[in-house]
């Protein structure tokens, strides 16, 4: 802060004040941690003080209205300055340049308008994300390693018993997650059917 000082007594700069609240930035809710400074600063040598006696600086509440102001200024003056008209152009061609100005079909043909542009993006993402019977291809199953030996696939292909039905509930864990029905597995370990 002193070099800051310093930096300003050298260019023989003034602080000017302003109107309105005195701290411009506030930090913590309660009296004991809350923080206040003053962190705008308007500043000026003393020979534009002279030129501009008048002069009042405020401070802006919010910086959108600001914003706002500039921007219907730059469109109401700058435009008319052939100064500005090279940047205006500029900057309404960054408006124009996501948009999408046509599309290509399958066939080249090209859509300009809205609605036809509309109808074949539609259709492409319905052809595109629509399920077709594509068919078996037997020689891809010729190229995948065999994994699972007969014995193992003949036995989880065959049919459940009573046996393995009342071994896998008497080894659910009693009160986990219900099933579909809503029952608990401790519901089933009770009924007489499963002893």
């Amino acid at each position: 802060m002193n070099d800051f000082q310093t930096m300003l007594e050298d260019c023989r700069l003034n602080d000017l004040g302003y109107v309105g609240r005195w701290f411009t930035w506030e930090r913590g809710r309660f009296l004991a941690t809350n923080i206040r400074e003053r962190l705008d600063r308007r500043v000026a040598t003393l020979n534009w003080v002279n030129l501009f006696p008048s002069y009042e600086s405020f401070l802006l509440r919010s910086l959108p209205h600001f914003l706002d102001t500039m921007r219907m200024r730059w469109n109401d003056q700058c435009s008319n300055v052939k100064l500005f008209r090279y940047f205006h152009k500029i900057t309404v061609q960054r408006q124009f340049r996501g948009q999408i100005s046509g599309l290509e079909g399958e066939k080249g043909r090209r859509s300009i308008t809205t609605q036809d542009m509309l109808k074949l993006a539609s259709d492409s993402f319905s052809n595109l994300f629509s399920a077709s019977d594509m068919g078996i291809d037997e020689c891809l199953f010729g190229l995948v390693e065999k994994r699972v030996i007969d014995s193992i696939n003949d036995n989880s292909l065959k049919q459940f018993t009573e046996e393995d039905i009342t071994y896998a509930v008497k080894k659910m864990v009693p009160l986990k997650a219900p099933g579909v029905d809503g029952f608990p597995a401790i519901f089933f370990q009770r009924k007489t059917y499963f002893r």
